[in-house]
């Protein structure tokens, strides 16, 4: 496991210099939360040298261990290392400005490109993107076969009951860390981790982090049983989904289209072809947020703030705990149900590819034959002009035959 997060960065910075580096990562990072993380790496260790590489390594394995959107949150950990709290807000900033300058601008021409070749092609492009990223993720959490059977499990949950999600997760949580450890070697390692080192102070022992666990917690509850009015409750439900999304943005779809297709806040093709728009842009996933609130007829004011609200719960977490990483390592329990959550989310996403997205890619046998070639093609070569080759061919295929 790795250590505390005590390496400090070696150079300083001021936030217009940190808001600068993000924004033209921003506008160059294409290929979403996994380029992301090795575009900052490149950027911040091994070409500046602004962060030593294990404290990249410690503020990336906390991003990924809590819920949210995990290169944005190392994001904005990189930023206050750099140049303290206005670096982190410079950071988040710089790196979500320009996709939601763009997806702006594709708000603005949703109604003229509907069932248009450009919008037949992002949702053959989503279909095959979010088929790579589950496989990705299956390598990555579904390693034991307990995992695995809580992935088929969760998948065929969300296909029965798919408004019930929520309830399964804490489900899953609970099973993972009170009834049968979901990966035995991870358990073991940080029940090692804790007797062989001094234990660490519990993380609430910190006013910061006492005061940010507390928001965190008192704006869930909000969000469940305190809004009221269709704008409160947009802003509501997108900041539930920030605080339930493990192992990337990719996650989001399973999320929201329950609760926006589900109940008619959004059609079937706008949704998809927003998702679909998304996975071509630069920057953080999460950024759909913006234009799936703008699709419902909400105002550019309450979109803006379920933009906010989808980013906020990963940043109150982040914060809270940046400092208690080492903590967090020598509790087997939770890095157990952790586990469990991770696995089950990988089915969640499955079922939704499979009942949501492949239904709006596949238009024949050829598109079907497409996209199988397209998903080797990324596992060949995984990078950020492969998806915009990708891209720009199935523009020209289904301008051409549709």
């Amino acid at each position: 496991m790795l250590g505390a997060l005590t390496n400090r960065s070696v150079v300083m910075l001021d936030a217009w210099q940190v808001f600068r580096q993000f924004f033209w990562l921003g506008c160059t990072s294409f290929g979403g939360p996994a380029a992301h993380i090795g575009y900052f790496r490149q950027h911040f260790v091994v070409q500046s040298s602004s962060i030593s590489e294990q404290r990249f390594a410690d503020m990336l394995a906390l991003s990924q261990f809590l819920p949210g959107p995990a290169s944005s949150q190392l994001g904005a950990a990189i930023g206050k290392d750099l140049a303290g709290w206005l670096g982190a807000l410079a950071a988040f900033i710089g790196f979500t400005l320009p996709s939601v300058l763009l997806l702006m601008l594709f708000g603005s021409a949703w109604v003229w490109l509907a069932d248009s070749a450009v919008i037949l092609a992002l949702k053959w492009l989503a279909m095959v993107v979010v088929a790579d990223a589950v496989w990705g993720m299956a390598k990555t959490f579904c390693r034991s076969g307990a995992q695995r059977w809580l992935a088929a499990w969760g998948g065929v949950f969300m296909l029965c009951l798919p408004s019930w999600q929520w309830g399964m997760l804490l489900f899953v949580a609970v099973w993972g860390a009170y009834r049968t450890p979901i990966d035995a070697r991870v358990t073991a390692q940080a029940a090692a981790q804790t007797s062989a080192q001094t234990k660490a102070p519990n993380p609430l022992s910190s006013p910061l982090t006492a005061t940010l666990l507390l928001l965190f917690v008192v704006v869930l509850m909000w969000s469940w049983w305190g809004a009221n009015g269709i704008g409160e409750q947009l802003v509501a439900l997108f900041y539930r989904t920030g605080a339930s999304v493990f192992g990337g943005g990719h996650v989001v779809l399973p999320l929201l289209q329950p609760e926006l297709v589900g109940q008619g806040l959004l059609g079937e093709t706008q949704f998809n072809a927003g998702y679909g728009i998304a996975q071509t842009l630069p920057g953080p996933l999460f950024s759909v947020a913006l234009l799936f609130a703008h699709g419902t007829g909400a105002g550019i004011g309450v979109a803006m703030l379920c933009l906010l609200a989808i980013f906020l719960p990963g940043f109150l977490l982040l914060f809270a705990l940046l400092n208690q990483w080492y903590w967090l390592q020598q509790q087997p329990r939770l890095v157990s149900a952790l586990a469990a959550v991770n696995a089950a989310v990988v089915g969640l996403l499955a079922a939704t590819w499979l009942s949501t997205l492949v239904p709006a890619g596949v238009h024949s046998l050829m598109t079907l034959l497409l996209a199988l070639l397209a998903f080797f093609w990324l596992q060949w070569q995984r990078s950020a002009k492969t998806v915009l080759l990708l891209a720009g061919l199935a523009v020209l295929y289904f301008w051409v035959f549709y």
